[in-house]
């Protein structure tokens, strides 16, 4: 890699040497020129990886003696490598004005391109060249011809702002765009590449490929990426230059969309900028979400953005017929809850009771998200929170639902005469989903405002709606303590004990069990519940109930708890009902035993602890 280190270090390496060693090295390689010089002629045109010449890597690397020298000796100034890249290509990206100069003195093709429609002209811009671009142009490059991209896209891409207005001094095109709908991508236009790719001293920089197969953006303007960059000072430039914005980006935003959505304060100065210095290009098109500018800007709570964006077009303030998808910029703000924004346009004159393509209004969306103060604003401005078509849409059921504690508080004040006995359609009460979801302070609040602790429409009472929740076991407390009765049933027959097997809620389950005692837990149920615990392969709640006097040999319509494990599968089950005491032998309603059931499943373990339990219980085995 000696050939790789720059000159300076070269010049260091030989001043640390003695004289002796010195001379020694100086004459072997003058021994080497005289013997390998005369190999060049024979090699002058060979290529090495990616079939580069050695024409093309003196070109890049800057030596114009040995371009001019290869040149002398016969290279093909015209050769490319797999990239369809000439020495010409590669002289230009180095940045090495006297390799340019050789090479166009000796015919190279100025308008030649890649094979992925750049041209040399291209690379300098791309890489901030500027001499190497004057020098380009002055020998005829052309800086309008739009090919696969103008050379001010690759200049405003790398963020070069005086090159890119040598450029358009140059009469390059401000409006041009490019690529086009099919067209790839390169890969040094992603900017982290652009060092290696531009830099001959970089490590490696020679192989980086310059057109890696990457589906491209739709048509742009180079305003696209001053933009996408946030370079403030090449996007004043482009207006001053009279840009017209492309009506979508490759992502079907505008521009300024774009802007506004990467939130940066570079980007959010180029917002600024595009929509104050030339508010009358900028024609407002939906996105591939159907939002606009004032969406984002609403969405993001960029409180300037939005006014500037309601000064330029006061239309836009209740969004929905200017955009024609439903969504509306207030509610954008409500969602995010940013208070200001939502307070911006309530005094522009937005609707506080607007909704969206759902038929969701801004309060229903505030309550959702627990936006207390956003709710605060909204109803001051006039916002019905009794306008929504079911109860289960109203805010106070939304944010008892959600867990929102301040903002069930504050609403129960807002309308202290609301009636907290009514039911949805599913028959479900206000009380019933904090209840599910363990949300106590809730569930005390509603308690505390007179709501009944065993209310039901058939569809189960809160106390179910505990038991098959998670974490609710304080919930489960306070609806004992509230009188909630724990005997009742749901739409399934099913009491809140039988609820909490069937859900696997052994804490729950514990709790309820404490709360029965006295009453019996063989009868008043679906069936008795040892079979519930069992036929559900709830091991825990068997062990729990055989311990406080679980009946082994009751029978329901289908038979012994045994029966019913067996049928699950349930090994545990099967073990703590045998050494209770259990008749393995015993035969359900069908004439099936335990043994019979468990084969069925089959489960093995079940299997084998029922066959030694046969054999011991009656000295045989019997499988019906």
């Amino acid at each position: 890699m000696f050939d790789q280190l720059p000159d300076e270090l070269v010049i260091q390496i030989a001043k640390s040497l003695n004289r002796h060693d010195l001379n020694s090295l100086i004459r072997t390689i003058h021994r080497f020129a005289r013997i390998l010089n005369p190999l060049l002629d024979a090699f002058v045109n060979h290529t090495f990886k990616d079939r580069r010449t050695p024409l093309q890597w003196a070109a890049f690397k800057g030596s114009a003696a040995l371009t001019q020298s290869l040149l002398g000796r016969g290279a093909d100034i015209a050769l490319q490598d797999w990239h369809g890249e000439t020495a010409l290509h590669f002289a230009a990206r180095g940045g090495n004005v006297d390799s340019v100069k050789v090479l166009l003195q000796n015919g190279a093709n100025i308008a030649q391109t890649n094979f992925y429609y750049s041209t040399a002209l291209h690379h300098a811009s791309l890489c901030n060249h500027a001499d190497v671009v004057s020098l380009l142009l002055d020998s005829g490059a052309d800086v309008s011809r739009p090919l696969y991209r103008t050379v001010l896209h690759r200049a405003v891409r790398g963020g070069h702002e005086n090159l890119a207005r040598f450029l358009l001094q140059a009469g390059a095109d401000v409006s041009a765009e490019g690529p086009v709908e099919g067209m790839r991508i390169e890969a040094h236009d992603i900017p982290e590449a652009h060092h290696h790719f531009c830099d001959p001293n970089a490590e490696g920089a020679i192989d980086i490929i310059p057109g890696r197969l990457v589906d491209g953006p739709s048509p742009v303007t180079s305003l696209y990426y001053a933009v996408l960059e946030g370079h403030e000072s090449i996007t004043q430039l482009l207006i001053e230059y009279g840009i017209r914005i492309s009506p979508r980006d490759h992502n079907l935003k505008t521009a300024l969309q774009f802007a506004i959505r990467r939130g940066s304060s570079r980007h959010l100065m180029v917002s600024r900028m595009l929509i104050v210095t030339r508010p009358d290009v900028f024609v407002e098109i939906p996105g591939k979400w159907g939002l606009t500018s004032i969406h984002w800007a609403a969405s993001r709570g960029y409180v300037d953005l939005v006014r500037l964006l309601l000064r330029r077009d006061s239309r836009t303030i209740n969004g929905s017929e200017t955009d024609g998808s439903g969504h509306v910029p207030l509610i954008e703000a409500t969602k995010n809850g940013h208070g200001a924004v939502v307070k911006l346009f309530l005094e522009a004159g937005a609707d506080p009771s607007t909704e969206d393509g759902k038929g969701q209004s801004a309060l229903l969306w505030a309550t959702k998200y627990g936006r207390l103060s956003v709710v605060k604003l909204l109803l001051d401005a006039g916002a019905d929170h009794k306008a929504e078509r079911n109860f289960s849409e109203i805010p106070l059921f939304v944010a008892a639902k959600e867990g929102h504690i301040e903002l069930v508080r504050f609403l129960l004040q807002v309308d202290s005469n609301i009636n907290l006995s009514q039911m949805t359609s599913s028959g479900q009460s206000i009380i019933h989903q904090p209840a599910n979801r363990g949300y106590d302070h809730i569930v005390q609040l509603f308690l505390n405002a007179g709501v009944d602790a065993s209310i039901n429409n058939g569809y189960g009472s809160p106390l179910h709606k505990a038991a098959t929740g998670r974490k609710t076991v304080t919930t489960i407390r306070l609806l004992l303590d509230a009188g909630s009765d724990i005997s009742i049933k749901d739409e399934n027959g099913n009491t809140p004990l039988e609820a909490a097997i069937l859900a696997g809620n052994e804490s729950v389950f514990t709790t309820l069990l404490e709360a029965s005692s006295g009453i019996c837990i063989h009868t008043g149920y679906r069936k008795p519940l040892l079979h519930t615990a069992a036929a559900a392969g709830r091991d825990t709640m068997v062990n729990l109930l055989l311990n406080i006097g679980g009946d082994v040999h009751l029978r329901d319509e289908f038979g012994t708890p045994l029966h019913w494990a067996a049928r699950r599968g349930d090994a545990k089950s099967i073990k703590l009902l045998v050494e209770a005491g259990a008749d393995s032998t015993a035969k359900d309603s069908a004439g099936k035993t335990a043994l019979y059931w468990a084969a069925h499943r089959g489960v093995a373990a079940s299997v084998l602890l029922l066959l030694q339990e046969g054999v011991k219980q009656r000295g045989r085995v019997e499988w019906e």
